[in-house]
């Protein structure tokens, strides 16, 4: 079939010049000419908007992911520091570390819900010595401003807010945009909410949009909500806060996209005169292209059609290797012609192809491919609103790994869980167990949902033994190499819960509650150190597949009625 439509599209092609080379005045030529300079100057203009879009679209993308990247340090820091059980001298220094860790954090502080400072807020007034994060330096119109931008309520209200931009200018009084990232925290006292609140220097988008070019005279600006200036390429206009719509050129074109996690807008802008040169010059090219046709169109008609159908070949090999999968194929771009853009078309797809296998890889990463396959099978997010399903759930926590984190740098924190985790999450996978969420220094896994399997009691009593014997083995070599270790607790159970998308518009998180996911929880607290225990629900599915010790009934916090737990032994 592909050597037939090869050899059809042969015939068109032949067709074409023949028509082509055939011609013998001018006045074909120039009605031919006459057609198909518009559309050209069409798919010019319509490549021009989509360059813009393009660009206004990575520009967003970038700020968009900037953003989230500091705010999601930031909680995964905050989260890690029990501010409310800390001494005074604590809290200063874990907002110092929360400073350290943050990469553009300018100042860290700590506030009751009234505004009262809880530990005396973190900042330098000079750079630190070693400093690769981009944090800024500080002076009292920049703490004056930060004070004045922290939004208390709203992160009391909301767990987490971004406030206002607002301008300071660094040592060598460039002005730099920041904007004070606010996040809930628990207080001292029962139900008290304290508010931490990192001043986040916007220097490296700011930089991104300085930099950014389009033509000669284009540029793009980043907006706020309000309407004002964040970046431009011109610092006067940061520092000012202008109104875009102040400076926005009249004769222009250009194109917009938001930043959805803070509710900005990029745009990208481009003077007409500019803009439509190349529609010009294509006008005046064509013109002579035309008169220089007539002359050398017989001498050059076989050139021309061996010009022709040698891309073509060079199109249908590359889109032969693309069906069978190799999306590195692309074919050579030789001139400006209709097989030229064709080819060009084809190397776009080639791309979109290859960056949409690449985010399918990174999003196999973050969420796991059952329930990546889920959601992608639904037509819409909103679709997963909830069901009823019987589950099994496994709860794992390391042993006094608060205690074991104080003694060891972030980076050790870090490695000792990788170390941990990554045999936690291969062997969940190995029994087609789901890994939820990571939270801390515990892992929430469940079997049996999104997609069935059969026992899945017996697979996550399977993984959890094997968890317990590869950690034992990994304990032994971090101890023979003088490596920190850490025990761990593991409590399964089984029973119906609710499974469905949870979150909000900005994002959503498929997993599993209720009371079988709760009760899992608790069992996991009951375990002593590299011990695995289950409920009586989910032992009473596997009688006789396994070694089992009674622990009794025991009373776990939330619930009336005792749950029958069971050492699994082997």
């Amino acid at each position: 079939m592909a050597a037939e439509v090869g050899d059809n599209a042969r015939v068109r092609l032949a067709a074409k010049l023949s028509l082509l080379l055939g011609a013998a005045s001018a006045v074909p030529l120039l009605v031919a000419t006459a057609i198909t300079l518009p559309k050209n100057q069409a798919a010019l203009t319509g490549q021009l908007a989509e360059l813009y879009q393009k660009s206004a679209a990575a520009l967003a993308g970038e700020t968009n992911q900037a953003l989230a990247d500091k705010i999601e340090a930031l909680s995964l820091a905050s989260h890690a520091l029990p501010f409310h059980t800390l001494s005074p001298e604590e809290r200063e220094q874990a907002l110092l570390l929360v400073y350290r860790q943050t990469k553009g954090a300018s100042i860290a502080g700590l506030f009751d819900a009234s505004g009262d400072a809880v530990a005396a807020p973190v900042y330098f007034s000079t750079t630190p010595d070693g400093d690769r994060d981009g944090h800024e330096t500080v002076n009292d119109v920049d703490l004056a401003a930060y004070a004045g931008a922290v939004p208390l309520k709203a992160a009391i209200d909301a767990g987490i807010a971004v406030g206002p931009v607002y301008v300071g200018a660094d040592s060598t009084g460039q002005p730099i945009p920041r904007v004070a990232v606010a996040l809930a925290v628990a207080g001292a006292k029962r139900g008290e909410k304290w508010v931490l609140a990192v001043e986040i220097s916007l220097r490296t988008i700011a930089d991104r949009f300085s930099a950014f070019r389009l033509g000669k005279h284009g540029q793009a600006f980043l907006v706020d909500g309000g309407g004002r200036i964040v970046a431009a390429k011109n610092p006067a206009l940061i520092l000012a806060r202008t109104e875009h719509a102040s400076v926005a050129g009249k004769r222009a074109r250009g194109a917009t996209a938001d930043v959805p996690l803070v509710g900005w807008t990029v745009k990208v802008e481009q003077p007409d005169a500019e803009a439509l040169l190349p529609i010009r010059r294509q006008m005046q090219t064509a013109g002579l292209a035309l008169a220089v046709s007539l002359l050398v169109a017989f001498v050059a008609g076989l050139t021309t059609v061996r010009a022709v159908t040698k891309p073509v070949a060079r199109l249908r090999e590359a889109a032969a290797a693309v069906a069978a999968g190799k999306l590195s194929a692309e074919v050579a771009i030789k001139g400006k012609d209709e097989l030229a853009e064709l080819g060009v078309s084809f190397n776009t797809m080639t791309r979109g192809l290859r960056e949409r296998e690449r985010l399918r890889a990174t999003f196999s990463r973050y969420v796991s491919d059952e329930i990546a396959q889920r959601v992608l099978a639904e037509s819409s997010d909103g679709d997963l609103k909830g069901e009823l399903v019987e589950v099994t759930v496994l709860f794992m926590d390391l042993r006094g790994f608060t205690t074991l984190s104080e003694r060891c740098t972030p980076r050790q924190v870090v490695d000792i869980l990788n170390a941990y985790f990554d045999v936690v999450v291969r062997v969940v996978a190995k029994y087609q167990g789901v890994i939820n969420k990571f939270m801390g220094d515990a892992v929430m896994a469940f079997f049996g949902v999104p997609k069935a399997i059969p026992d899945p009691e017996r697979r996550a009593l399977q993984a959890a033994l094997e968890i317990r014997k590869e950690l034992f083995a990994l304990n032994q070599r971090r101890a023979e190499a003088g490596e920190l270790t850490a025990e761990f607790g593991i409590g399964i159970n089984t029973g119906q819960a609710i499974a469905g998308n949870v979150g909000g518009q900005e994002r959503l998180e498929y997993t599993v509650i209720g009371d079988a996911v709760n009760v899992a929880s608790r069992l996991q607290t009951q375990a002593a150190g590299n011990e695995v225990v289950a409920s009586g629900s989910t032992v009473a599915r596997v009688q006789g597949a396994f070694q089992l010790e009674s622990r009794g009934d025991v009373k776990v916090k939330g619930r009336e009625q005792a749950v029958a737990m069971y050492l699994i032994v082997g």
